[in-house]
Formats: C-alpha cells, sequence, structure tokens
C-alpha cells in the first residue's frame, strides 16, 4: 500500500501541479489559500478495496490532473494517522470538505467506478463554489 501511495503522490505531482498532501494541515492551508474544496481521502494500507482505488486513480491521468486542478487533494492513511474528521471507519471514504472542515456533500464510500467519483468530485465542487457565492451574497 505504501508503494501504491507513494507512486500516486509522484504521479500527482507530475499531473496535478503538486495539489496532494498526506498532511491534512498542509493541504487545508493549501485549501484556505487557493479557496479550493478539499477532497479527503480516507484509506488504509490493510484494506483490498483502498488498493484497487488507488490503482484505478494512479492509472487514469485525466482524473488526477482534474482533482489537482481542482480541489486541495488530502490522502490519509487512517492505520497510520489520526483521522482529522469525523467518520464511521470504513474505507476508502471519500469526502469533500470546506476550509473551515465543513462537509460539503454527503462521503462517499467503496471501491466505486471513477466515472462515479468524478461525477461526485464534480457536483460537490459547484455545491462548494454555490455555497461560497451565497456567503459572499449575504455579506453584502
Amino acid at each position: 500500500m505504501r508503494k501504491i501511495i507513494i507512486s500516486l503522490l509522484f504521479v500527482c505531482f507530475v499531473f496535478a501541479k503538486g495539489h496532494i498532501f498526506s498532511d491534512f494541515n498542509k493541504g487545508l492551508t493549501f485549501a484556505k489559500n487557493s479557496n479550493k474544496p478539499i477532497a479527503l481521502f480516507l484509506i488504509s494500507s490493510t484494506c483490498p478495496h483502498c488498493h484497487s482505488l488507488l490503482k484505478k486513480i494512479q492509472q487514469n491521468k485525466a482524473f488526477i490532473q482534474y482533482v489537482g486542478n481542482n480541489f486541495a487533494w488530502i490522502v490519509i492513511d487512517v492505520s497510520r494517522q489520526k483521522t482529522p474528521v469525523a467518520f464511521d471507519g470504513s474505507v476508502p471514504t471519500i469526502m469533500i470538505l470546506d476550509s473551515n472542515r465543513n462537509i460539503i456533500a454527503s462521503p462517499i464510500k467503496g471501491d466505486i467506478p471513477l466515472d462515479n467519483l468524478y461525477e461526485y468530485l464534480k457536483e460537490s465542487r459547484i455545491l462548494f463554489y454555490n455555497s461560497q457565492t451565497t456567503i459572499y451574497t449575504n455579506i453584502r
């Protein structure tokens, strides 16, 4: 699993301009500074479903570019790191958060097809920016 995560990080740095983090606080800082939502991937090195999902992601450069360009992408191995948000322990779990750690859309779980994951990310990104517009409008 560690090899897959390292490979994914390397591929992401090459194709997604380095916007992937394994340290939640660094990813959070990036999200705040860039006004991007956080795509939080909670995985475990002991989970075969996590291995499968990460392998599919690693092999899809377009998906990597989309996530890297549009999100602060944070991958946390819950078997080695404390989780930065409450979750039920199911891995893999993908959550979209704002920079205040608020969940934007219901988390999705499991080794889902990348097309479904892409749609989830796309819809969550729209929700994030719509919520930003609403906040800005309410302030004026």
